[in-house]
């Protein structure tokens, strides 16, 4: 298996995530670079006066509710896959945020061939703002850098 050659100088990525936005801070050499993306994913929603998700049809009854956690895990997939775009020239990736979608996107990344052997951390986080991302990610790693 060929290895993807990397930029002499080793990007370093944070990645703030929810299931509405994700945050990508990149560091290398003295730059840093932020970029958003927002989700298309729609959170579970009801309408008004729906009483049921299920649908009769003759003798068969079928639940819509399937269908759409099938289309909110598709929705998911595209989104996670987005992110995942951005980071392709990483050496390592901290990844970060308040829900779930850190996992989803961990997962997410350890499919990708060019992303297996990366350096990755996942750890929980608050709602933040930019500016406390980007102070995340820098603490992060400037951390790292002390303890080799």
């Amino acid at each position: 298996m060929k290895k993807l050659k990397r930029s002499a100088e080793q990007i370093k990525t944070g990645v703030w995530i929810d299931h509405r936005r994700a945050v990508i801070v990149s560091l290398q050499n003295d730059e840093i670079k932020t970029e958003e993306i927002k989700s298309e994913v729609v959170s579970h929603e009801r309408f008004e006066g729906e009483g049921t998700d299920k649908i009769k049809s003759g003798e068969q009854i079928m639940n819509r509710e399937i269908h759409k956690e099938a289309k909110h895990q598709n929705e998911l997939k595209v989104f996670y896959e987005k992110v995942v775009d951005r980071l392709i020239n990483s050496s390592q990736i901290y990844i970060f945020g308040p829900a779930e979608a850190k996992y989803g996107l961990e997962k997410q990344i350890e499919k990708h061939n060019t992303l297996k052997n990366i350096s990755l951390i996942v750890a929980a986080s608050d709602n933040l703002s930019k500016n406390e991302i980007v102070a995340e990610v820098k603490k992060i790693f400037t951390a790292e850098l002390k303890a080799v």
